[in-house]
């Protein structure tokens, strides 16, 4: 699939189920709304975390496809498919998101299984690949065995973002990273892993935010979670800006070799 340039695509993939990728993804969607930017947003239309939050679409009639919704979030469409979706429907998938890169500034993809289709064709053509880890025994394994999946993909980026999810203790967090970092190095993987953040467990106000229908990003934007998130996209987006000067950097400097 070829894509636009000036578009940005970031994959959130989950280290493994109800690690809360849904929850990490949807409001870093409202946060890049927050920064107008228009988001399509995909998502497994029977994730039944975010499918709170998207209560004004009949999902029902689009059970064995793919298909583009509006959102009531203002600046966002939601592209979704099925847990049935096979490779029948990933040329659909392809014209539907040619048709939305001409309207969308960025694309973030809500991943549970990176090789399986249609998750496969979102992660490879992603410029941003994020793991959503939790802080258990389990931690540095789980990210290993999502990282083998993802290179054996055709294509990937050269570095990979963790997040840690529901945790007040970054210190902690960062104990793991080192771990996941020293292994990398140790087994000479090519996907280098950079720490990106935590995220906070606040229970009491994404109870009221699933209440509402809103996501805690949107209901609660001063919270430690919005702020947290708002850290995250900040380091994302000025990171991509400089890796993208330093490659126009190196692009001028072969032409004038030449």
């Amino acid at each position: 699939m070829e894509k636009i340039e000036d578009n940005l695509h970031i994959s959130f993939i989950g280290s493994r189920e109800g690690i809360g990728n849904s929850f990490v993804s949807l409001n870093f969607a409202i946060e890049m709304i927050s920064r107008n930017m228009h988001v399509t947003y995909s998502n497994c239309i029977e994730d039944s975390e975010n499918k709170n939050f998207f209560k004004n679409i009949n999902f029902s009639k689009d059970k064995d496809s793919v298909s583009i919704h509006k959102t009531y979030i203002e600046k966002m469409d939601l592209l979704t498919f099925s847990k049935t979706f096979d490779s029948r429907y990933s040329v659909k998938a392809e014209e539907l998101m040619r048709q939305m890169e001409g309207k969308s500034n960025i694309f973030l993809h809500n991943i549970k299984d990176p090789i399986a289709n249609p998750y496969n064709l979102l992660v490879q053509n992603s410029d941003v690949w994020i793991i959503t880890l939790r802080i258990e025994t389990t931690a540095v394994s789980d990210y290993f065995n999502t990282v083998k999946k993802l290179l054996l993909l055709e294509k990937h980026p050269a570095e990979i973002f963790i997040v840690f999810n529901y945790t007040k203790d970054i210190e902690r967090a960062f104990e793991v990273y080192q771990k996941i970092l020293k292994e990398t190095m140790e087994l000479s993987i090519e996907l280098r892993p950079f720490f990106l953040g935590i995220l906070q467990n606040d229970l009491l106000r994404q109870a009221h935010a699933i209440k509402l229908g809103i996501p805690i990003r949107q209901a609660f934007p001063e919270c430690s979670v919005g702020g947290s998130i708002s850290f995250m996209a900040e380091k994302i987006l000025r990171r991509r800006t400089i890796f993208n000067t330093d490659q126009e950097s190196q692009l001028s400097i072969g032409s004038d070799n030449n």
